[in-house]
């Protein structure tokens, strides 16, 4: 009989929202013409991202000719050459399946067995960064002063506890090292402590897939919570069976 209020938000970078608001349309997408699942990564620089009229018909390209670029590359059994794909022509005898996925900003395409068939993930290629465990309390803080006043007025209108919910995703993040950060078992002390003014709970994920199979289905990466006991991480464990 206990109500719980939560509020569910994103670390979005306000400067890659355009790009976001096109990906979230699309991902995944379906292409029932492929046999395995493909995770793309898409180059756009952040000026490009943040204006929608440069960035629409990119994505428009992207619906019309990458499934069919994708199912060629898998009739003659061609991936690895799609892993890195330079940003510059790699000369004359480059081929022709690169040059076009080039042109779409394509900077990874992975074709994997271990993805459900028939799906393209996109995500913008990611940035390198260096990360520490307190990059996750510093995404949280920001996140918890915009929400704290509404989840505080669920609790005044009766509401037994209150939680914060955020996700972080890949690329359009506001920061790059706390959605790195997230994904990894900390080793040793944990992100430094949260002032909760009278919230229950801070949640904190990277936004991420669920795998196919029944063995691995369901979230796989490290889900982040802090309450009035501290910081702890919830992690899926791998019981295997005895022969």
């Amino acid at each position: 009989g206990s109500r719980f209020a939560v509020e569910v938000t994103r670390h979005v970078a306000r400067n890659r929202a355009a790009f976001y608001a096109e990906l979230d349309k699309r991902t995944p997408m379906t292409a029932p013409s492929l046999k395995r699942g493909w995770l793309v990564d898409i180059g756009v620089p952040e000026a490009e991202a943040s204006d929608a009229k440069s960035i629409r018909p990119l994505f428009k390209r992207l619906d019309s000719e990458l499934e069919p670029l994708l199912a060629e590359a898998e009739r003659i059994e061609m991936y690895e050459p799609f892993e890195t794909i330079s940003p510059v022509p790699g000369g004359p005898s480059e081929d022709r399946i690169r040059k076009k996925l080039r042109s779409l900003r394509v900077s990874h395409a992975r074709g994997l067995d271990w993805q459900r068939a028939g799906y393209i993930h996109l995500h913008q290629a990611g940035a390198m960064t260096s990360f520490n465990v307190d990059d996750i309390a510093d995404a949280a803080e920001h996140e918890l002063a915009p929400n704290l006043d509404k989840l505080l007025n669920a609790k005044a209108n009766g509401a037994a506890e209150a939680h914060l919910f955020i996700w972080i995703p890949a690329a359009t993040t506001r920061s790059d090292a706390a959605q790195i950060a997230v994904r990894h078992a900390w080793q040793g002390n944990p992100p430094r402590d949260l002032s909760l003014n009278g919230l229950d709970s801070v949640w904190v994920a990277a936004h991420g897939m669920t795998l196919p199979y029944n063995e691995l289905h369901g979230y796989s990466w490290p889900l982040c919570q802090f309450d009035s006991d501290g910081w702890r991480q919830w992690l899926r464990q791998w019981n295997v069976a005895p022969c």
